[in-house]
């Protein structure tokens, strides 16, 4: 088995210790939450895109080039996702009259 990566973070004097995966996946999660809220938000497109570039940037630059993937992949499939279940309803609505 392979070493496992850990980080330091001081804590009131002492050290503690945390496994560098975790710290990923969570700024991971955090900036996808963020990056979805921005998203549903419903500014202009150029506001919104912008924001969740920079993002993007942000969390390729920061984290790994594995956090601007998944981040980057998941709010196109959720865009995606919002976008039909709106047209749906419309079209549901529509067609019933």
């Amino acid at each position: 088995m392979g070493k496992k990566a850990y980080f330091t973070l001081p804590v009131n004097g002492g050290v503690k210790f945390m496994k560098l995966e975790t710290k990923l996946l969570t700024r991971t999660a955090f900036l996808l939450a963020i990056s979805l809220i921005v998203q549903s938000l419903k500014m202009p497109q150029l506001i919104t895109g912008s924001l969740v570039n920079v993002l993007l940037v942000v969390s390729t630059g920061t984290l790994r080039l594995f956090s601007g993937t998944i981040i980057g992949s998941l709010t196109h499939v959720i865009a995606l996702i919002t976008w039909y279940i709106e047209v749906s309803a419309y079209d549901s609505f529509y067609n019933s009259m």
